[in-house]
């Protein structure tokens, strides 16, 4: 087809040099206008312009078009770690929302992650995603038929740096041969690129996981390569737009991969409730809602929630530790066994603790040390603040370090200590 359209070209510029040169006009100087041409000679110009546009995008996209839609969509793709292994996401506005598929978040108990550890893939080429900042997320939609999920950020990453992609909201764009690309973490390889070509729309698709429960969507059949890993990462188009979620692959055949379609996408976040934290059962008593758990680098942390504690609030005993008469240091007995496994510290002494130490095992080495202090700029100066160090090893020295930048006592950030 190319080597035809090119034949027609090389006539066509031959009769157009003809005509000219016949004409007395000088074809090294003279660039011919429209207004210059008549009849058919218009309709053929456009025909060879249109040709050689279609050349110019083919080259453009095998020279490079592929590296200017990852290098517009990558810093907004994200690596998911949940209880049973990581998946894919990608940012879809400012208020730090994530689409991904629900079996990315997914228990092996017919229930979901609520509580979730978010990485951005660097923009940089060749930077290790592990080094980057962990966000916590939480779960806030799930639509298990259709296997998506919604997920909130704590914090809201830097806009700057994290922009959220756009999500298309129909398919009428969507045509069988057109460009795509992904983005997503197969096999632990993270924020890998992948080219393909749309090989069919297929509504109200059904489709199962190892025997599991059934799955229905409008889903596009792609040739992109999707592996485990890639789920609930983005579908792009040319134009740097998100039209699927990659979702699934077909084991037995090799280039049958699945991606839940956008318009699916957009009538989830629309039409779907939020989840009702009020209606989740969470017992004062059970000591397993005590601790309030995060994930780390394949790793979970914990610190404790004191509101479900099940002892008395007083303290224990209290200390004076540089002897001015003025107590600045309370321990306390937090699961009434008798040993001291909480200190609140007030160090300037103004009756507000600006530290608490935590041995969540009843072992003496503290693994867990929550201080707070007060920002001094940017959007929340003047506001508090709680840092967590964490000395997973109980070795004295502090491995990791996460914020509470908004102190709403849920931690938005963690990282590594070296």
């Amino acid at each position: 087809m190319k080597i035809h359209k090119l034949k027609y070209l090389y006539i066509f510029i031959f009769i157009l040099l003809f005509n000219f040169g016949s004409q007395g006009i000088d074809i090294n100087t003279y660039t011919p206008n429209l207004s210059d041409l008549k009849g058919n000679q218009i309709l053929q110009f456009q025909d060879s312009f249109n040709i050689l546009k279609d050349i110019e995008n083919s080259n453009q996209m095998r020279s490079g078009y592929g590296a200017q839609v990852y290098n517009s969509i990558v810093s907004s793709t994200v690596l998911i770690n949940s209880h049973f292994g990581h998946g894919s996401g990608i940012l879809i506005n400012n208020d730090g929302w994530i689409i991904t598929n629900y079996h990315v978040i997914e228990n092996n108990n017919n229930s979901y992650n609520k509580n979730l550890s978010v990485s951005f893939c660097p923009l940089e080429t060749g930077k290790d995603i592990n080094n980057q900042k962990t966000y916590v997320a939480k779960t806030i939609k799930v639509d298990p038929k259709r296997d998506l999920a919604l997920i909130k950020l704590n914090h809201i990453s830097n806009p700057l740096i994290n922009k959220p992609a756009k999500l298309q909201s129909t398919n009428e764009s969507l045509s069988i041969g057109m460009d795509v690309h992904a983005i997503g973490h197969p096999n632990g390889l993270y924020c890998t690129y992948t080219y393909g070509r749309i090989s069919q729309i297929r509504p109200n698709h059904d489709w199962r996981y190892d025997g599991t429960r059934k799955f229905t969507a409008t889903v596009i059949q792609t040739d992109t390569a999707i592996n485990p890993g890639n789920s609930g990462g983005p579908l792009i188009n040319n134009d740097g737009e998100i039209i699927g979620i990659a979702t699934f692959g077909d084991k037995n055949a090799e280039g049958l991969n699945f991606a839940v379609a956008s318009s699916e996408i957009v009538d989830f976040i629309n039409n779907f409730p939020l989840i009702d934290e009020s209606k989740e059962d969470i017992s004062s008593n059970d000591t397993n809602n005590a601790w309030i758990t995060k994930k780390k680098d394949n790793k979970w942390i914990t610190k404790k929630n004191w509101e479900n504690t099940n002892c008395a609030d007083d303290y224990v005993s209290a200390k004076d530790t540089n002897n001015n008469l003025i107590n600045d240091s309370f321990s306390y007995d937090i699961d009434c066994d008798k040993i001291i496994d909480l200190i609140k510290y007030d160090q300037d002494e103004d009756g507000m603790y600006d530290a608490i130490f935590i041995d969540k095992n009843n072992n003496q080495i503290f693994e867990l040390v929550i201080v707070f202090d007060t920002h001094t700029e940017g959007q929340y100066k003047n506001k508090d603040y709680a840092k967590y160090y964490y000395d997973e090893n109980e070795d004295e020295i502090d491995d990791h370090l996460c914020l509470d930048v908004d102190f709403n006592q849920e931690i938005d950030y963690c990282e590594e200590l070296s």
